[in-house]
């Protein structure tokens, strides 16, 4: 069933026309008899036996191949109908535009079921198909037309008709033949693709591939949906016999739409492991998962064109947030608790809640910053819950930690925080494991920490990122004991990083600064859970490891360490000002101490002083701590 929401898009869409074409074809004058006529037509045309399997280059030899006496109107001559009809079923490709639409849409659908008829009715050839089914490949109502009568007569002869689409499919859609449908600049990727993936044993690399940039067309893709409708089951053996997945995957885009039969499909498609639980390179239910993906993406794609076409502000503002609050997260338990209920579930619901890990950190890297809504993370939460609701949990001795190593960590902390029944060793354990991440960052280049970090913006980026493991530690007993001993066993590195020349490591600091980005994150959770005296004693230590790395700062990737301090400030009058019983103090001895140490950089203190008076200081109070310091902060608000 396509999603309501494709239908209303667009007021041109077939599904919306339908019903009127269908009334105004029943009401044809001598409907039967015209059938016949355009049946004969066609056995006529399909007696010069054309080759051709394109639209335009059939359209093009119908009109050339056929004089004004062997058109179709020549055979329905004799039967009373409108002359913009008679006009309309004669010129295949030609523009008509000065013609009515719904003329138009009556006329190939006309065509379309006398096509069909013809087609079921005389013995199987399936050249004749592959020229119907690209005739009428641009008019809807046309190919509508010619499914749904050859659906209907089809289960007579549906074994030798499943049987010649089987073979025709299985010759002219493989490797070899695929090959020389694409542009001849595309070729020698494809080849380079191919052997590539021929040669592949991990399953995640099936969505490494970017499967929409090398465009292809051919008849039998489209015509492969016949043999789905007539036999399910033969229809996916008959996509596990394509060795490019390429084409696998074009073929379940064309259900892009239609959410029922993406589940249907995806509960039916063929094992991905052998007995011994090794991929055994079947695609099909992994290449599932993206057009769960893609049909969630297509409903956004469909309420923004709404929205670009109306003016109800308001209403489709509330449409919007339904699709993100509702209709797609419940899409995704849907199709993920179909997906977990198979066999082989388990294994492509990990694997891809960790290629889903993968994506979203990039988004965040493109993006350079927090974004307000993603498709990406709404499928991470769905698929997380899931796969926590069947009490999996993903440790680090699990066979998918070998590689993406801060990506499997993000993938089992999710898994975890959806679990109400984990253990606190567990959490420990997965504290020990970020820390091994950190430390074993040599050995682990996969993580690219460093991309957390970036120099032509103003703020940090990916704060999601770096609170996954602030949100673990400060659920842990004693968090600022645990925080201070990753800090030092990180104490190499930055050693390392006096010495930048020699090494050549120009992003050594990377962990420590992600670890410090961490736990300015936990003060976030501390303070929101009112713990102050913990929360100050962890501002205190995350400022000596700030200062400790101001020595270093001159090896500091992307000019991180600025940004840490402003943002450690920033949370400063939070933790401190409102707990202590004498405001004075705080102003006169407190912060002016935190603040020493800043002398001397201009630009940093008037970072730092902004963010103190966006979290509760007034210009007055920064004026008692600094007199005569950038005089337009005294200046009263208005």
């Amino acid at each position: 069933m396509i999603n309501q929401r494709f239908i209303h898009t667009n007021d041109y869409l077939f599904e919306n026309r339908l019903q009127v074409v269908q009334t105004q074809f029943q009401a044809l004058p001598n409907r039967e008899q015209l059938l016949e006529a355009l049946q004969t037509w066609w056995k006529t045309a399909m007696a010069a036996s054309p080759q051709h399997t394109e639209y335009h280059e059939i359209t093009t030899w119908l009109n050339q191949q056929l004089p004004a006496e062997s058109k179709p109107s020549a055979y329905v001559k004799e039967i009373s109908l409108p002359g913009d009809f008679l006009y309309a079923i004669d010129n295949f490709g030609t523009n008509t535009n000065h013609l009515n639409e719904m003329v138009m849409d009556v006329a190939w659908y006309a065509l379309g079921t006398a096509i069909g008829q013809s087609l079921a009715r005389q013995p199987v050839e399936i050249n004749s198909l592959m020229v119907a089914w690209s005739l009428t490949e641009i008019p809807e109502m046309g190919r509508y037309a010619l499914r749904l009568e050859l659906l209907s007569t089809l289960p007579e002869q549906r074994n030798t008709w499943l049987t010649e689409i089987s073979q025709a499919c299985q010759k002219e859609l493989s490797y070899e033949n695929l090959l020389s449908r694409f542009h001849k600049m595309d070729q020698e990727l494809v080849k380079t693709q191919f052997t590539d993936w021929e040669k592949t044993t991990e399953l995640s690399k099936i969505w490494e591939y970017s499967w929409d940039s090398l465009p292809f067309y051919s008849p039998l893709v489209e015509i492969l949906d016949l043999v789905r409708l007539l036999e399910e089951t033969r229809y996916l053996t008959l996509l596990d016999s394509f060795t490019y997945p390429l084409l696998v995957y074009r073929v379940l885009m064309t259900h892009r739409r239609d959410c029922d039969t993406i589940l249907s499909l995806l509960k039916g498609a063929a094992i991905v492991l052998d007995n011994d639980s090794h991929w055994n390179k079947r695609v099909v239910a992994l290449l599932l998962t993206e057009i769960v993906v893609s049909h969630a993406r297509g409903l956004i794609e469909a309420v923004e064109y709404q929205l670009r076409r109306t003016s109800e502000g308001e209403s489709n503002s509330n449409t919007f947030q339904q699709l993100r609050e509702t209709e797609i997260p419940n899409w995704f338990n849907e199709a993920f608790g179909v997906l977990l209920a198979r066999t082989d579930g388990l294994v492509i619901g990990v694997a891809w809640l960790i290629e889903l890990v993968e994506r979203y950190q990039r988004e965040l890297w493109r993006k350079r910053g927090e974004v307000e809504w993603s498709l990406t993370a709404t499928a991470i939460e769905s698929l997380s819950k899931g796969l926590a609701d069947k009490d999996y949990s993903l440790t680090e001795t699990s066979p998918e930690t070998a590689k993406k190593g801060l990506s499997v960590w993000l993938a089992a902390i999710f898994i975890a925080q959806k679990n109400p029944n984990l253990q606190t060793e567990a959490q420990e354990n997965l504290w020990q494991w970020f820390e091994k991440l950190l430390i074993d960052k040599d050995q682990n280049r996969d993580q690219n920490i460093e991309n957390h970090f970036y120099s032509d913006s103003e703020t940090l980026t990916n704060r999601w990122i770096p609170c996954q493991p602030a949100n673990l530690l400060a659920h842990l007993n004693r968090p600022v004991e645990k925080w201070q001993q990753a800090w030092e066993r990180l104490q190499e590195q930055r050693r390392r990083a006096m010495h930048y020349h020699s090494t050549k490591d120009r992003s050594v600091l990377a962990p420590s600064q992600f670890l410090i980005q961490t736990g300015i994150c936990v003060l976030d959770w501390l303070l929101e859970r009112q713990e102050y005296p913990v929360a100050g004693d962890l501002w205190e230590v995350l400022y000596r490891a700030l200062r400790e790395t101001w020595l270093t700062q001159t090896m500091d990737i992307y000019n991180v360490w600025p940004r840490l301090i402003s943002f450690l400030f920033a949370r400063e009058p939070l933790i401190f000002k409102g707990q202590m019983r004498d405001q004075n103090i705080y102003i006169t001895e407190l912060l002016p101490r935190h603040l020493e140490p800043l002398w001397g950089d201009t630009e940093l203190v008037e970072r730092v002083q902004e963010n103190l008076k966006s979290n509760g200081l007034s210009p007055e109070d920064l004026g008692h701590i600094i007199p005569n310091y950038l005089p337009e902060l005294l200046q009263p608000v208005c």
